[in-house]
């Protein structure tokens, strides 16, 4: 019997399930993920089937949680504000996306880093080559000078 009730969920069950789990388990860096698998992931995959389903659900119900408010729902400030549980102003899903945001701030930081320790290495690698030809040229004048010495005597 279980396994028939089971079964018979769709849609107008799944999303507010996923929307309540969302909320509850505030998965680290969501948003971001959603951004890099929206830019990057082949458009077929993402789009289409049971996993193009999921992903639109799953954006979908992001989207429903940023716009809550206690005017959609009907209800008092103070009503939404204890049970969307509002910390000094802020939702734990406001939390969370600030986290998001910063985590993108640091990739960008750190990936900026990368960047300017490439370029450094680039110029480094230039200055050996330049330096290793000059020894090379060093190491023939001085060779040519041991043989023109030792064919003296």
């Amino acid at each position: 019997e279980a396994l028939r009730y089971l079964s018979s969920l769709g849609a107008d069950n799944f999303v507010p399930s996923l929307i309540y789990t969302i909320i509850i388990s505030q998965p680290p860096r969501l948003q971001s993920n959603i951004k890099y698998i929206s830019r990057f992931a082949i458009p077929h995959h993402v789009m289409s089937g049971e996993t193009g389903y999921c992903f639109t659900n799953l954006c979908g119900a992001v989207s429903f949680i940023e716009r809550c408010s206690a005017r959609k729902f009907k209800i008092s400030e103070e009503d939404y504000n204890r049970n969307m549980g509002y910390i000094d102003g802020k939702t734990d899903l406001d939390l969370m996306l600030a986290e998001d945001e910063s985590a993108e701030e640091e990739l960008v930081l750190t990936t900026q880093s990368c960047l300017d320790a490439m370029k450094d290495l680039r110029r480094r690698q230039q200055l050996m080559i330049v330096e290793s030809r000059e020894m090379a040229e060093a190491l023939q004048e001085f060779t040519i000078g041991i043989r023109q010495q030792v064919s003296m005597y």
